[in-house]
């Protein structure tokens, strides 16, 4: 009688989580981001966002599948409903018009990175003035960096700045000394330089960017219902021992100390404001 009653509880609640996801979701990605998303040489997908949302997925009962799309289309393709979901996404209010939004679930850190040799380099104050000297910086021109730099793509000084899409090729390009300055997610540098790279480059102490990043989902294929239950699985995940166990599951040893596992762990949504 008892297990009759408490089917008979549970029956509204599992029918309303089956219904969140009549479908397996498709999470969009685009390239290689460790420690946050990658694809192996096994073709698995994994890395500490992906295993966030794996788990809050699994406490909503629904399934996901990955699609790895260009970043130029990854957008688009999230405002037309055939993908799902991305994460990693900073909040702008011309993205905020398009996309449903997660809580904030870790913070990023953009810094310049440039070879120790080069040291005239790191004596400016602001990327405008190491583009003004003449430095040449390479980035990926569709992300968002923040105010200062989406004021300088504007200028004159775009000219300074080479756009490469992929985060590899960029790396390379910065290692070949084609460019001279590399802005990038701190992290993502740290995990991706070899340790012999990690002593002959360093980052400038200026912060570029530093902001909360969000999943952010297409407004034609899920609810506002969904985004409420998605964050309040996704707040239980960032109140309990699991996200750190993520974090430290991805992040290598050596590269901890490029950012702070606080910051990651408890950021407060009202902490951060939407960028015009």
């Amino acid at each position: 009688m008892l297990k009759y009653i408490l089917l008979l509880l549970c029956f509204p609640l599992c029918v309303a989580a089956s219904e969140t996801c009549p479908t397996p979701l498709i999470l969009g990605y685009s390239g290689n981001w460790p420690p946050y998303i990658q694809t192996t040489n096994e073709n698995d997908v994994t890395g500490a966002d992906f295993d966030i949302l794996k788990e809050v997925l699994a406490q909503m009962n629904c399934e996901f599948a990955t699609r790895n799309i260009p970043i130029s289309r990854l957008l688009k393709e999230l405002e037309q409903g055939t993908i799902d979901i991305a994460s990693g996404a900073s909040r702008t209010a011309a993205r905020e018009r398009l996309f449903y939004y997660s809580i904030p679930y870790r913070l990023e850190v953009v810094k310049l990175l440039y070879e120790e040799a080069n040291a005239d380099l790191g004596q400016y104050n602001d990327v405008q003035q190491i583009l003004a000297a003449g430095y040449l910086i390479v980035l990926n021109k569709n992300a968002w960096y923040g105010k200062e730099l989406a004021a300088i793509k504007a200028s004159k000084l775009k000219e300074k700045l080479v756009h490469v899409e992929k985060q590899g090729t960029r790396l390379k390009l910065f290692i070949k000394r084609r460019v001279e300055g590399f802005i990038t997610d701190e992290l993502i540098s740290c995990m991706t330089l070899t340790s012999q790279q990690r002593n002959k480059y360093k980052f400038h102490p200026l912060i570029i960017n530093q902001d909360a990043v969000y999943f952010i989902f297409s407004k034609k294929t899920l609810t506002p219902n969904f985004i409420v239950e998605f964050n309040r699985q996704l707040q239980r995940l960032k109140s309990s021992k699991k996200l750190y166990n993520i974090y430290r599951k991805h992040i290598a040893d050596e590269c901890f100390h490029t950012t702070s596992l606080n910051n990651l762990l408890s950021l407060n949504e009202q902490t951060y404001k939407v960028e015009k």
